[in-house]
């Protein structure tokens, strides 16, 4: 089965009620920081939402229902999970203290984290679904520079991806198939590819 976890991740957090702009402790004085910062952020976020939604799969397997209705029939039952985490509530409040609202922080963490994702599989050498190409790339572009343009929180999520990947986990990246002017370039280290 195709890795679900960041539609399920975006359109829960759709299915909350709109979350606010990202807070200041998620910003910083220079773009490095800033990226830095909300790395930082999906990196102690991740594990807590990846295990709740491989919960919600093991509880309610896919069995013969199309990929999208399945999804769809995940969301309500993520997102009548997700606020019982206590784990998730503390690592939210300590990296957005100004936000007091838990659901808001779980809307802001669902959707960056799921920007992440999705921009961390494009720039990866390979990933469980196979190595990636320079057409795979242009493909998984197409799909997230519109998600960026709608959505300021998923976009942060994108713009996190090298820094996350190369500076904090020393993983390759890989530009090859990046349109020039992507928003996964913001912040990219030089272009390097190791």
């Amino acid at each position: 089965m195709p890795d679900i976890n960041m539609d399920l991740a975006r359109r829960t957090a759709e299915s909350f009620r709109l979350a606010p702009l990202l807070p200041l402790s998620l910003q910083g004085c220079t773009l490095r920081e800033t990226t830095m910062k909300r790395a930082s952020f999906i990196d102690a976020v991740g594990n807590a939402l990846v295990a709740e939604m491989e919960l919600v799969k093991k509880i309610f397997p896919q069995g013969t229902t199309a990929l999208d209705q399945y999804i769809t029939s995940l969301i309500p039952k993520l997102a009548s999970r997700l606020p019982n985490n206590n784990e998730l509530a503390e690592i939210t409040r300590r990296f957005m203290p100004e936000v007091s609202d838990f659901m808001a922080r779980l809307n802001i963490a669902l959707r960056m984290w799921a920007g992440y994702m999705d921009a961390a599989k494009t720039i990866a050498e390979t990933t469980a679904d196979g190595p990636n190409t320079s057409q795979s790339r242009q493909q998984n572009m197409a799909m997230i520079e519109p998600r960026a343009e709608q959505d300021p929180i998923y976009a942060a999520g994108i713009v996190a991806a090298p820094s996350l990947k190369r500076r904090k986990k020393g993983e390759s990246i890989i530009q090859d198939g990046i349109p020039t002017g992507s928003i996964i370039l913001i912040d990219w280290d030089d272009g390097r590819t190791g």
